[in-house]
């Protein structure tokens, strides 16, 4: 409100500026990476090492309040607010959350799973973006490197399930900026997120290609035993596949191997195309220690109902030396 250019703290409106600091006695305020407001309760100050929180009206009794002087946030574009109250935003040794109310320490998000590329995040070396997506329900995670060239990290939170998913998008397509709001083309609220080359983009569920690409997609099952333990093999029967009865094609491969790793990097054991609803059985009869199942999509979109396999348990397996 008012004029932004106008510092003048001897001012009486509502809108005249403030002075103060963020910071211990006789130290130095870090400095700022974020702000964060909350409604009309409060507005969050996030440092690189540190974060307060700002409750009231400054000119009217407002108090300034420390919550943490440990963690902070590492880019001014890596923090957002969920639906629910949560502050959400990207430290260096992780993804971090500030309750409603802001009464608590901020709290490590999903840590026994948080993915490793989200760690120690160098904001010297990488653009980090943190965001809500309102279709998906969750939190999405972007680390590219400053000078646009080299290895990018780009992750989903679903916020629900704690979940993470990993993301891929090319490199000009990569965001430097992300902004949940209305979108006029679209007609919905969404995450929009602008890239380096200049284009803003959205996710939408019915795109059937991304910029006029063809959208791949998979889904990795497995890994199944199929020997007793470790030292046995077993035989991959049957296998029953249904698909909703909606669904595009799907493409199904079988992966075997002596151990889970074997049967991940191998060739197809054994393919074929499934269509929408309850699709014939197939008898696949391979062996191994390990199954994975494959399923790739063909034609547009799909979903998966049900997989159902029959095992059959074997002997040892041999030695080779």
């Amino acid at each position: 409100a008012g004029t932004y250019t106008d510092w003048d703290f001897t001012r009486e409106d509502a809108a005249a500026a403030i002075d103060g600091t963020n910071a211990l006695v006789s130290g130095l305020g870090e400095p700022l990476r974020a702000i964060v407001p909350y409604r009309d309760d409060y507005v969050l100050f996030l440092h690189r090492n540190s974060v307060w929180v700002m409750r009231g009206d400054p000119r009217s009794g407002g108090r300034l309040d420390n919550l943490s002087r440990r963690v902070g946030c590492v880019h001014f574009g890596a923090a957002c607010m969920t639906p629910d109250g949560w502050c959400i935003f990207l430290a260096e040794d992780g993804l971090y959350g500030i309750a409603p109310g802001a009464m608590m320490e901020p709290q490590p998000i999903s840590r026994p799973t948080l993915p490793r590329e989200l760690l120690d995040v160098d904001p010297q070396r990488f653009v980090a973006l943190v965001g809500w997506d309102p279709q998906r329900m969750g939190i999405a995670v972007f680390v590219s490197p400053l000078n646009a060239a080299g290895f990018s990290s780009n992750w989903f939170l679903h916020w629900e399930s704690r979940s993470w998913w990993q993301v891929t998008l090319p490199d000009n397509a990569q965001p430097t900026a992300l902004v949940s709001d209305y979108s006029e083309f679209y007609g919905r609220h969404m995450l929009l997120a602008g890239g380096r080359d200049g284009q803003v983009r959205g996710q939408r569920r019915q795109n059937q290609a991304d910029d006029s690409v063809p959208i791949d997609s998979s889904v990795v099952y497995g890994p199944v035993r199929l020997g007793i333990d470790a030292f046995s093999v077993g035989l991959l029967q049957q296998i029953d596949v249904t698909l909703s009865a909606d669904s595009g094609d799907v493409v199904v491969d079988v992966l075997v191997g002596d151990t889970p790793e074997a049967a991940l990097d191998a060739d197809p054991a054994y393919s074929f195309t499934a269509e929408a609803g309850l699709n014939v059985r197939q008898y696949p009869r391979k062996r191994g220690n390990s199954l994975f199942v494959r399923l790739s999509g063909a034609d547009g979109q799909w979903a998966v109902e049900s997989i159902e396999i029959i095992l059959e348990k074997y002997g040892r397996k041999r030695r080779l030396v």
